[in-house]
């Protein structure tokens, strides 16, 4: 399989609503989402193939018979039964193969993210959970001002969970809005750079947030699983 064949596959999975409707806003949440993918197509590979194996014998069992069998009915039976399998033995190597092929696009774009992002401990998956948390929460406060002009009660609890100021956050997103209404640019770039550039900022409020609760830290290290190097 070469680079072009990789590259129109993970876009079918990108253009697949069903593959992609639960991803998340950072590299965190779309490796999640792409072992659970992962997983669920191996899971189904490994019965497929075992199911397939069992055919197989199913098959030969037949043939065994139908060289010892006189009845010419029973005969055509016998011969209709292993075409029957035959068959479906091709429409299983078929999905082993489209199955094996999702599977290594997947490795390929698991390992794709991790590459660029440095993903390579669960304490770096915890950092980027807290900045999916305000990514969604300013994603969200967006759409409201859009829609409202305006951040309803729960999304200003929201911002207030991480530590941000809601009235705060509103003045940055009016800006970001009218920046949006007077770019010529149609995609969603913009929009893109203002939440990460958000995110990025904000990180480290909900710090302060656990600290007036009396919390130490965020991230507790000694109970993280640092991968083995």
């Amino acid at each position: 399989m070469d680079k072009k064949d990789i590259d129109k596959v993970k876009q079918d999975l990108v253009n697949d609503k069903e593959k992609t409707k639960h991803w998340g806003l950072t590299p965190s949440r779309n490796l999640r989402q792409i072992s659970a993918e992962m997983k669920k197509k191996e899971e189904a590979l490994f019965e497929h193939k075992y199911k397939h194996k069992a055919n197989m014998i199913k098959v030969e069992r037949l043939k065994r018979k139908l060289r010892t069998e006189k009845d010419d009915l029973k005969i055509a039976e016998l011969e209709l039964k292993i075409e029957k399998e035959i068959v479906g033995f091709s429409r299983g190597i078929g999905y082993i193969e489209g199955a094996l092929k999702d599977i290594l696009i997947l490795r390929k774009a698991y390992d794709d993210i991790v590459q660029k992002y440095g993903l390579q401990t669960e304490e770096d998956f915890e950092k980027w959970e807290q900045k999916h948390h305000i990514m969604r929460s300013i994603r969200q406060c967006v759409r409201d001002v859009r829609e409202r002009g305006k951040i309803t009660k729960g999304e200003q609890e929201f911002i207030e969970q991480w530590g941000g100021n809601p009235s705060y956050m509103y003045k940055r997103i009016v800006e970001h809005v009218n920046a949006e209404h007077n770019t010529d640019d149609p995609s969603g770039e913009l929009l893109n750079k203002f939440v990460n550039q958000m995110a990025e900022e904000f990180k480290h409020l909900n710090l302060k947030q656990l600290d007036y609760h009396g919390l130490k830290d965020d991230i507790q290290k000694d109970l993280l699983k640092l991968e083995k190097k």
